[in-house]
């Protein structure tokens, strides 16, 4: 009697796998999974500002004023954004275990802008990301979900303004035309001038 059962199974299986693969059917997407994140890195990125401080989880991920203090030569403010600056790789601040799960809490930043007034901004990254979709412009058939990287989320202080950008390496399938490649892609997520 089990075996009769496990025949069926089995039949039940590939005819409904067939079914699936034929044209027009309904019962199998041809659009995969958006690549999704639950752990990220933190960077910081600082410009025509000073004093900047990012707090995650009641942990200064980036403290200006107390770097100020302990090294001499970082005096004044920092320099304005260069058009490159989005190109370079940013300096990653990595979690407890590697990576920080998403997300435990506020992110509070702090700074002083060019004409001296103070800033500061609560972001409740839960609801920034909530999707937690992993920004990017591939095509959703070629990204490798397993191993594509976790991304950044870039702090970034420029006079009065904060802005949040998702750095991220998207791993693509081998092709039979291609290799395995990775592409890197920033994407602007948030942004509010004081």
């Amino acid at each position: 009697m089990k075996r009769q059962n496990i025949v069926n199974l089995f039949v039940m299986t590939m005819f409904l796998l067939i079914a699936a693969l034929q044209p027009g059917c309904a019962t199998m997407s041809s659009t995969p999974p958006p690549l999704k994140f639950d752990k990220f890195n933190f960077s910081t990125s600082c410009f025509s500002a000073d004093d900047m401080q990012v707090i995650y989880r009641n942990r200064y991920i980036h403290d200006r004023v107390l770097s100020k203090k302990l090294f001499k030569k970082i005096v004044g403010m920092c320099p304005a954004k260069h058009p490159d600056a989005d190109k370079r790789l940013p300096d990653a601040y990595m979690g407890p275990k590697g990576y920080f799960d998403a997300f435990e809490g506020p992110l509070t930043v702090k700074w002083r802008s060019q004409d001296g007034a103070q800033h500061a901004v609560v972001l409740d990254l839960d609801e920034i990301f909530k999707d937690r979709i992993v920004r990017h412009t591939e095509d959703p058939k070629l990204v490798d979900h397993v191993n594509s990287y976790y991304p950044d989320i870039i702090v970034e202080v420029n006079n009065r303004t904060v802005n949040l950008y998702m750095d991220v390496w998207v791993s693509l399938s081998r092709t039979e035309t291609s290799k395995r490649v990775s592409h890197r892609h920033r994407t602007l997520i948030y942004s509010k001038t004081f």
